[in-house]
């Protein structure tokens, strides 16, 4: 028995040296595994009640993965997944919207959807950007799982107003 103890190590060893590293599904020819999101929208009823403005307008929004956003929005050389325009009324903010985008194929683990809403229809189209008193997306709270094979409802919370 202690004479095979040697050679099961040397075809162990031969046997693990032969095999390939997996491939990504990229390199085999099968399809990258993807899933979506379909985003409706809710806002704090407290954060309308300070607004100069009714919570209306056009939301206008970008998906990234989630690994190129921090804190403070997307890094530097980010890449949008998707975009997002659509006009909205959310009322008194008490009900979320109904679902009014689907994403196109994600093929990341998590997605941070960033945007505002411009509630007093004045977005620059040369500049897209909210300005003061717009209601915008904070990263944390809207940062969400894609299941692979699956579309996701989320609801995306416009969390502060843009400082005037």
């Amino acid at each position: 028995m202690t004479r095979l103890l040697p050679f099961g190590s040397l075809l162990l060893t031969a046997l693990t040296s032969c095999v390939e590293p997996p491939k990504a599904p990229s390199d085999t020819g099968e399809a990258t595994p993807t899933g979506q999101i379909a985003i409706r929208m809710s806002i704090d009823p407290d954060l309308v009640d300070v607004m100069n403005e009714p919570a209306w307008g056009v939301f206008y929004g970008q998906i990234f993965n989630a690994e190129e956003v921090d804190a403070l929005g997307p890094k530097a050389g980010a890449t949008e997944l998707d975009s997002i325009e659509h006009e909205l009324n959310l009322d008194d903010g008490v009900e979320a919207s109904d679902i009014f985008h689907t994403s196109v194929p994600l093929a990341v683990e998590e997605v941070v959807v960033l945007g505002f809403l411009d509630s007093d229809e004045n977005a620059d189209e040369s500049d897209m950007g909210p300005d003061g008193g717009d209601p915008v997306t904070l990263p944390a709270q809207n940062s969400f799982d894609v299941t692979f094979g699956a579309v996701s409802a989320v609801t995306v919370e416009l969390g502060m107003l843009y400082p005037e």
